[in-house]
């Protein structure tokens, strides 16, 4: 048999194993068991309660799902490769219906039972229908044991059934009805056919449903979420559907990559502003947030799986990918100060910061022009003064209330110089120039942070109105850094604070002598 792909073992040459296959029974059984006690021992004093019921189903059979996943996930075992697939399916079935009941029970109902319109018990049998129909078809379509007449038969009844059920959860009305099913329909007919016209039947009664959904529940709440309408949100989300729902269409018909990239990137860009308006904004009449964390989470993780997936079968662009993963991970930022808005400004850092990783990765460049270097490094100052109001947010947040003014333009120097590190190590490394300059910029962000001197200039913190809330100033009126009356007084007057000339001397005689220690030696030979 020829070598396989499991990790760590498989079915190649005993002496290419990294580890024995009772290390992987053991790592296994570790991996399904270690998620479950550790929730049973925090929160058995509540365990008995039916939330703690469903999570307990969901973390016994999630891991399971998790590992019947993989194709060499049960490689551990003593059987040959048929008798493996086989018991894949047979721990699939099980844990994906155990795990499905913890959802339904602990996620669906708690979070979206407003919305399903069907009085107990018919909710939870239709419900039911539609998530088991779903997920039992697509997991015998990934075991392969369907044939082609049997898929074919399966396919249409098993999407009719769950979209009607659905449907009737959801409160679809009889005129509005055929639109999940002409969606259910469309998708049987792709799964047969691999016809793009076919698709699109899905995608128009997926978006006809999604259209009722958002006017019916949302469109005539004249509320702003963050200062954006709602009735704009709900156009944007609209039109984030689209590519969503097109793009699995496309991929699997072999469309055309430049069509790929540019349904990657404006999906991507509009859940960008969709997610940070709903998470970070706000309404006085809202008693919880209107968009949940685990969402941010799910769709940032959903989002990078796909860029690297079709970036692996060569249908995602090297920019593409690369400004993809900028905007998933830059939006996980969002979670630390929501109120801030840290998620544009990390973007902004995160493309200014990487293409060094880029052109020296992907691009495979080995060498850089310094005058290319001198215009990263400006574009990465650019980006810090520009995710100035951000940084102060951040460490506002780490101390606790607002920041001094030296402790602020420390951070802004550190930022600079983690920012440039990239570009100093992949390209200039080898000449002493670059990262001398880079080790003084963060020795001096340093000494200001520790040390905190008062700034010798002040100018006002109200903003001109600039196009793109452009801002000349250091601060803003949301972003003064704390002083002692006695220094603003001093401050106000127009002359230097000469109570804090000590400190800045402290700093000077600092850098003087990290700027002697770095300063490369002229002199040749030794003592005598």
């Amino acid at each position: 048999e020829g070598p396989g792909t499991a990790i760590g073992g498989g079915w190649g040459a005993k002496d290419l194993w990294v580890q024995s296959r009772l290390d992987g029974c053991v790592n296994a059984l570790v991996f399904v068991s270690a998620p479950l006690w550790f929730y049973v021992l925090v929160h058995w004093t509540a365990l008995f309660k039916w939330e703690h019921f469903w999570s307990v189903l969901i973390l016994a059979a999630g891991p399971w799902c998790l590992l019947t996943m993989f194709q060499d996930g049960l490689w551990w075992l003593s059987a040959s490769r048929e008798r493996q697939q086989a018991m894949r399916v047979v721990i699939a079935v099980p844990a994906v219906a155990v795990c499905l009941a913890g959802i339904e029970g602990r996620l669906i109902f708690p979070a979206f039972g407003e919305y399903i319109r069907l009085h107990p018990p018919f909710n939870y049998v239709a419900v039911t229908a539609a998530l088991y129909g779903i997920a039992f078809l697509a997991l015998l379509h990934a075991a392969g044991v369907l044939g082609e007449a049997a898929a074919s038969t399966l396919d249409g009844a098993a999407l009719m059934v769950a979209a009607g059920a659905g449907s009737l959860a959801a409160g679809v009305p009889v005129a509005v009805m055929p639109a999940p099913l002409v969606a259910a329909g469309g998708l049987a007919m792709f799964l047969d056919s691999n016809l793009m016209r076919d698709y699109l039947l899905f995608v128009a009664g997926s978006l006809g449903t999604a259209v009722w959904f958002v006017y019916h529940h949302f469109w005539f709440l004249d509320i702003a979420i963050g200062g954006v309408p709602l009735q704009v949100l709900c156009q944007l989300l609209l039109l984030a559907l689209l590519p969503a729902a097109l793009l699995p269409g496309l991929i699997a018909t072999g469309a055309h990559k430049d069509f790929i990239n540019q349904q990657m990137l404006l999906q991507g860009m509009m859940i960008f502003f969709m997610e940070e308006v709903l998470y970070s904004g706000d309404h006085p009449d809202m008693v919880s947030a209107a968009y949940p964390a685990f969402l941010v989470v799910a769709t940032t993780a959903l989002g990078v799986a796909v860029t690297e997936h079709l970036a692996a079968s060569d249908k995602l662009g090297i920019l593409t990918r690369w400004w993809c993963h900028c905007m998933y991970w830059s939006k996980l930022a969002m979670l630390v100060v929501p109120e801030a808005r840290l998620g544009a400004p990390v973007l902004v850092m995160v493309q200014a910061c990487t293409p060094p990783l880029l052109l020296a990765g992907p691009m495979g460049r080995k060498k850089l022009e310094p005058w290319r270097g001198i215009l990263h490094s400006c574009n990465v100052v650019l980006a810090v003064m520009l995710s100035r109001f951000a940084i102060f947010d951040i460490v506002a947040f780490m101390s606790g209330g607002r920041p001094e003014e030296g402790l602020v333009m420390g951070a802004l120097l550190v930022a600079v110089a983690v920012g440039s590190m990239p570009l100093v190590f992949k390209f200039f490394n080898t000449t002493p120039g670059p990262p001398r300059v880079l080790a003084l910029v963060g020795a001096a962000g340093l000494l200001l942070m520790l040390l905190r001197p008062p700034l010798p200039l002040r100018g006002g913190a109200k903003c001109p109105k600039l196009p793109l809330a452009l801002c000349p100033r250091l601060w803003d009126e949301t972003h003064i850094p704390a002083r002692d009356e006695e220094d603003a007084a001093i401050y106000g007057s127009g002359l230097a604070r000469r109570h804090n000339w000590p400190t800045w001397l402290l700093v000077g005689a600092g850098m003087a002598a990290l700027f002697a220690v770095s300063t490369p030696s002229t002199r040749r030979g030794t003592f005598s």
